[in-house]
């Protein structure tokens, strides 16, 4: 397997536990304003890819919804 196309699942699988803001609040029902307050309030930490890309760990958005359910 050349290492172009290891490099390019590799990436699959990071974009894959990355979301963006707008899959964050279709996950938890909520407006893009929201998840920008739960950012702000340190609750959800954003992970910078450029001035304008801000994604979110997929884990962090599911802990964030299993302390908000308890």
């Amino acid at each position: 397997m050349s290492s172009n196309k290891l490099n390019n699942k590799n990436q699959n699988v990071i974009e894959s536990l990355l979301l963006s803001r707008k899959d964050v609040s279709r996950i938890m029902c909520v407006s893009n304003m929201t998840v920008k307050r739960l950012q702000g309030r340190g609750l959800l930490t954003p992970i910078y890819l450029g001035p304008r890309l801000i994604r979110y760990r997929s884990e962090d958005v599911a802990d964030l919804i299993s302390k908000s359910a308890a």
